[in-house]
């Protein structure tokens, strides 16, 4: 009997303790692998200044992929190596004109926020993990470009 309600404990504190949402109806317009296109990188905010470069695959020598699983995980890629795996949480997907505007938890994770929208062929996301650049860092942000592959 004891183990029987130990194994009940266990079980019920996995399934409960992975959070984590699928990428069904419109959600699945995520799944599928994204390559990065560009970043846009403005700065300069804490001197009263705007400045903005745009970054690229060619510019900073490296490549990065985005991949969204049906079953709610994200990878993330670089030079087609797996960086990091995440559980989605998803905090808001919601449709707006002609895209879906998003935010989620990676691992349900608050310090691991990510916003952005998407459209069939084109995501732009941002957050505080490496996508491939880390945003909000008070006086820099990066808006990172993807394309459907």
């Amino acid at each position: 009997m004891i183990k029987y309600i130990f194994s009940v404990i266990i079980i019920s504190t996995v399934v409960l303790g992975c959070k984590k949402d699928r990428l069904i109806d419109d959600r699945s317009i995520l799944i599928g692998q994204w390559t990065w296109d560009n970043s846009y990188h403005s700065y300069g905010y804490c001197q009263n200044q705007t400045w903005v470069e745009i970054l690229s695959p060619t510019t900073e020598d490296f490549s990065f992929k985005i991949e969204f699983l049906k079953k709610g995980r994200m990878k993330l890629y670089r030079d087609n190596v797996v960086l990091d795996s995440y559980r989605i949480v998803i905090k808001k997907f919601e449709l707006n004109n002609t895209n879906y505007d998003f935010s989620f938890y990676l691992d349900n994770d608050i310090e691991k926020a990510v916003t952005g929208g998407i459209t069939n062929d084109t995501l732009w996301i941002k957050g505080k993990v490496n996508l491939p650049f880390e945003t909000e860092h008070g006086c820099e942000n990066y808006l990172n470009y993807f394309v459907k592959e």
